[in-house]
């Protein structure tokens, strides 16, 4: 056998994981009531994160039109168009 690859494949039968006829499908009020609550909660974070990019973008597109690579420039370019952070209630 010198100089032979041998591949040995097991083969195994169906378990639990993969048998379907063993699988109870069905699901109790608490569990239907966690799962809404999950995709709920799937919806609201791909809308925040829809609402996060899109002012990522407005913001970037302002910070673009400053004239030097200063940070500074580039916030106050960013203040001139409204952008305040959401804790400070000072009105100017």
């Amino acid at each position: 056998m010198a100089g032979r690859n041998l591949l040995f494949i097991p083969q195994f039968g169906l378990n639990q994981l993969t048998d379907n006829s063993v699988v109870d499908n069905t699901s109790s009020p608490e569990e239907d009531a966690e799962f809404r609550r999950i995709e709920a909660f799937n919806k609201t974070a791909k809308v925040r994160d829809d609402f996060k990019a899109s002012m990522i973008k407005r913001m970037a597109a302002v910070a673009r039109q400053s004239h030097t690579i200063s940070a500074e420039a580039m916030c106050t370019e960013l203040f001139n168009a409204g952008c305040r952070f959401v804790d400070d209630k000072r009105q100017i």
